[in-house]
This record gives C-alpha cells, structure tokens and sequence, in this order.
C-alpha cells in the first residue's frame, strides 16, 4: 500500500508522469534486484500494479493483485 498509496499521494503535485514513475522505481528497489532482468521484472510488475491502480482508480485492486500474483509465485504456478 506504500507504493501505489503513500507515495502515490505524496508525488501527485510533482505530475502525473512523476506519479507514475516514482512508485514503480521505489517498488521495484524495495525489492532489491541485483542484475538488469530481476530490475526489468520488478519495473514491469510495479509498471502493470500501477497501471491497474490508474485505470480501476481503487487501490485495493492492486494490492488484491499484488496477493494473487505473491500467491501464484509461492505455489509455483
């Protein structure tokens, strides 16, 4: 919720392309990928959460997104 809530707020006077970038390179760092393809999956995931975030409007369907993909990831489908 920090990312695509928090921060989100926080970067809205910055612009909507600051809105958009800033969470999504927090998320991907708090991650902590160590080479280009672990950076480019977590970009591209925090990318697509926000995306669901700007186009629903309702932050609990990222988050409920971000659960189901955690979810898939530990399961291993």
């Amino acid at each position: 919720m920090s990312f695509r809530g928090i921060i989100f707020e926080e970067a809205k006077p910055l612009g909507k392309v600051v809105q958009f970038i800033w969470p999504t390179f927090v998320f991907a760092a708090v991650h902590g990928p160590s080479t280009p393809e672990q950076w480019t999956v977590y970009l591209t995931a925090g990318a697509l959460l926000m995306v669901v975030r700007l186009v629903i409007k309702k932050l609990q369907y990222s988050v409920m997104f971000h659960m189901a993909h955690n979810l898939m990831a530990t399961v291993g489908l």
